[in-house]
Order: structure tokens, then sequence, then C-alpha cells
């Protein structure tokens, strides 16, 4: 499967850049039309169908999932996938796309910051280590939150934001990790 799935990336990524050459453009629908017409957007709408169909049903599950996890209520997948299909076809015509890469950037430095202190957590501070290892579940000496990994958290999201040194998503969860150690060593 590896080799088959490197394989064809290259060939098919390849062939692009050969039929870009060819055509003399590197805009997408210039190429397929001059080199295979009809037959080439026939593939790439049965493609896109494909890809979303995917991407619908695994966001159905995932939602209908969440409801039930968090509110304990059961929710009918077929409404949950018609209202995400509606409401994903009202962005894309309204062009969340455009807004898309930066929410993606934000996303790239808001969540490692939680690894780094989790990181940092077990395997450094180790101040709950021994309950979460004696304990099936959560341990009840554990509590529900602990306001400094929030102050941890939100510096090194704004840290990996705003610094343009290194790859943002590592600098945050760098600073969460030396941050968590020295408050919880402190």
């Amino acid at each position: 499967t590896a080799l088959g799935v490197t394989l064809g990336e290259y060939v098919i990524g390849l062939a692009g850049v050969l039929l870009a050459h060819a055509v003399g453009s590197s805009d997408i629908t210039r190429v397929i039309t001059s080199s295979v017409g009809w037959v080439g957007i026939l593939v790439i709408l049965l493609g896109t169908f494909k890809i979303n169909d995917w991407n619908i049903y695994s966001s159905s599950l995932g939602v209908t999932n969440f409801i039930d996890v968090v509110f304990g209520r059961k929710v009918n997948r077929g409404v949950v996938t018609l209202v995400l299909g509606v409401v994903g076809s009202v962005l894309a015509a309204v062009g969340f796309l455009d807004a898309f890469t930066p929410f993606l950037i934000v996303l790239g430095v808001v969540f490692p910051p939680i690894a780094g202190i989790m990181v940092a957590e077990y395997f450094v501070v180790k101040r709950w280590r021994r309950e979460l290892s004696e304990s099936e579940g959560l341990p009840a000496t554990s509590p529900t939150w602990v306001p400094a990994t929030l102050v941890i958290w939100a510096v090194a999201a704004l840290v990996g934001y705003f610094v343009t040194v290194g790859i943002p998503s590592i600098n945050s969860v760098v600073i969460a990790f030396v941050l968590y150690v020295i408050a919880g060593k402190a």
C-alpha cells in the first residue's frame, strides 16, 4: 500500500506537471480541457463528489456522536447530514475558503500547546502522575481545572501566532511545555 500510494502520487504529480508544461498554463481547468476534454472534467467532478461524500459522512458521524456524548441526546444522522451539507454549501457560496487558511493557522497554534502541557505534566512535573497511573479513568483526586494551565495555554498560543521565527505550532508546544514545567516546579 505504501509503495502504491507513494508511487501513484509521484506519477500523478508528474503527469500534472508535464500536462501543465505542454499546455503552457498552471490553470487546472485549462490543462484538463486541453488534454482530455469533457472526460477529464467528468473525472474531476466525480472525484470531488466522492471526496465530499466522505467528508459529509465523517462530519455527520462526528457531530451526532458529539451531541450524544456531551448532551446525552440522540439525533437523526440524516438530518444532521442535510444541515451540514446546507451549511457547507452556504459557506462555500459566501467565500469561506478565503478565510480558511487563516482559520487553519489559528488552529495550528491553539491546539498544540495542550499537548505540551500534558507531556510536561506527565513526564516532568508529575503532580498527578501516580493517581493517573493507578486509576482506570480520571482519578478522584485530580482537579477539574487548573487556572495556570489556561494562562500557559493562552500565552503559548499567542506566542505561536505572533512570533515569526521558526514553526508556529512547534513554538507553541515548546513554550507551553517550558512554561508548565516552570509553573509546576514553582
